[in-house]
């Protein structure tokens, strides 16, 4: 997930040094763009097509966007969410990315048969978490659903990485 790592991270930068930068951030226009981009990214997440485009990054990326440009407009701008969530969310992305993604291959082929097997239903998991997603975005009064919700979501992008990464390792042999 490198976009949404270097965004959460712009983003964090942004705001902990008050920079006048961050109000093309919150234009309208970029909330309808991160919403439309959300929706596209959504789909390719569950069709998979086309393949090489990094879905989970772009819809991670666009709900981002849509969390700080409608959140920044209910609480104040020193919010310690807007300092701390950003960098927590790249610290979760940058750790799922080493500690789980990049040892995909090392999968043994009993994990492989039960991620199998859990993976017959990723369409209705990606649906439920990406929805939770969204659905966090409006959930004001609890302010720790949404990053809770990006961390399943890259925790189910590290799943699906992981068993693509184990299936291409297996075939390969």
């Amino acid at each position: 997930m490198p976009i949404f790592i270097l965004f959460s991270l712009s983003i964090g930068y942004l705001v902990h040094h008050s920079n006048p930068l961050i109000s093309y951030v919150l234009e309208p226009t970029l909330c309808y763009a991160g919403a439309a981009l959300s929706l596209i990214s959504g789909t390719g997440v569950l069709l998979k097509k086309p393949a090489t485009i990094n879905w989970y990054d772009i819809f991670a990326s666009s709900s981002l966007l849509l969390w700080f440009n409608l959140w920044h407009r209910l609480f104040n701008a020193d919010s310690p969410m807007f300092h701390l969530f950003p960098f927590y969310l790249a610290l979760v992305a940058g750790a799922v990315s080493v500690f789980f993604i990049s040892q995909g291959h090392r999968i043994d082929a009993q994990t492989r048969e039960y991620m199998q097997t859990i993976a017959k239903t990723s369409k209705l998991q990606s649906a439920i978490v990406m929805g939770l997603v969204i659905a966090s975005l409006f959930m004001t009064e609890h302010y720790l659903t949404f990053p809770i919700a990006m961390t399943l979501l890259m925790l189910k992008f590290a799943f699906d990485e992981c068993l693509k990464q184990s299936d291409g390792h297996t075939t390969a042999h």
